[in-house]
């Protein structure tokens, strides 16, 4: 993808398909081979916590939106843009 269609699908995941779900969306160089990578570790380890704490309530816990990193090169985002933008 180029530099402008990651900009543009960034904010697409962002605001429109992933609204609500994550803070923010990144183009990464580290990825090689995995398409997404949820980079906000806290849920997670609050998940455990809660669970730890209290076993009814972690069922009910909702999760704070997740900051993820997106690789361009990765077919399953290049098919995705693809679709995207046929949609738009």
């Amino acid at each position: 993808l180029s530099t402008e269609e990651v900009q543009s699908f960034c904010q697409w995941l962002k605001e429109k398909a992933l609204a609500g779900k994550v803070s923010d969306v990144k183009e990464s160089d580290r990825l090689v081979e995995t398409p997404v990578l949820i980079t906000d570790y806290e849920g997670a380890q609050m998940r455990r916590m809660m669970k730890f704490v209290d076993p009814q309530g972690a069922k009910t816990l909702t999760l704070p939106p997740q900051k993820l990193q997106i690789n361009p090169n990765h077919i399953l985002i290049f098919n995705l843009n693809k679709k995207r933008a046929e949609n738009e």
